[in-house]
């Protein structure tokens, strides 16, 4: 789902079964994609995978359908709207936060 501005989204901020929540982080920046990873196992959750670009991604959800992407708002020449919209467009049930460092 690509929410839109005025869009009310509900998210669960504390989850009590972390091991069967699945996240991905896309980003371009390898410290950051290390930082969340690490952050995000030492949280508990045992299901995180990273991924530099769309087509890192697009490999990882061929296998899995996360609960949640973190997507970086820049993916060096690619842009994470556009990732979201191609993700939406196939219809995979995924929910998307993005992130940037800018």
């Amino acid at each position: 789902m690509v929410a839109q501005v005025g869009d009310k989204i509900s998210l669960n901020t504390q989850l009590t079964d972390k091991s069967n929540f699945t996240l991905m982080v896309l980003d371009d920046d390898p410290k950051i994609r290390k930082l969340y990873k690490d952050l995000l196992d030492k949280d508990g959750y045992q299901h995180v995978y990273v991924a530099a670009n769309a087509a890192e991604a697009f490999e990882i959800l061929s296998k899995v359908t996360p609960d949640l992407i973190l997507i970086d708002v820049f993916l060096g020449k690619e842009k994470g709207f556009d990732f979201m919209k191609k993700v939406d467009g196939l219809g995979i049930p995924t929910n998307f936060v993005m992130i940037s460092a800018n």
